[in-house]
């Protein structure tokens, strides 16, 4: 898995663990949301529907607000990962409730 493939990964949980992430490292940077925006190419409301975890990024925008608002590519593909973990314990629990042994 890398960042350039991570626009297949619509989980909905992934998205807003991704939108807290830019959310605090903009505040970090001390950018307002526009700002930020502006520094990566997109519109103030697609941005803030990305810090809120409701838009689906592309490729390019991952990689280019990683660029330009200095993201760590290992923490994003880290907050992937931790999702699909949380993921795949929801699905077990789930099949145990259904399933009981």
């Amino acid at each position: 898995m890398n960042i350039e493939n991570l626009s297949q990964y619509n989980s909905s949980r992934f998205l807003k663990l991704l939108g807290l992430y830019i959310q605090q490292r903009r505040q970090e940077l001390k950018l307002t949301a526009q700002e930020a925006a502006n520094k990566s190419q997109l519109n103030l409301v697609t941005f803030e529907k990305i810090e809120s975890g409701q838009h689906q990024l592309t490729d390019n925008e991952l990689v280019m607000l990683a660029d330009r608002l200095y993201l760590s590519e290992l923490e994003i593909l880290n907050l992937a990962k931790i999702t699909q973990v949380q993921e795949i314990i929801e699905m077990t629990r789930e099949l145990n409730a259904n399933y009981p042994g």
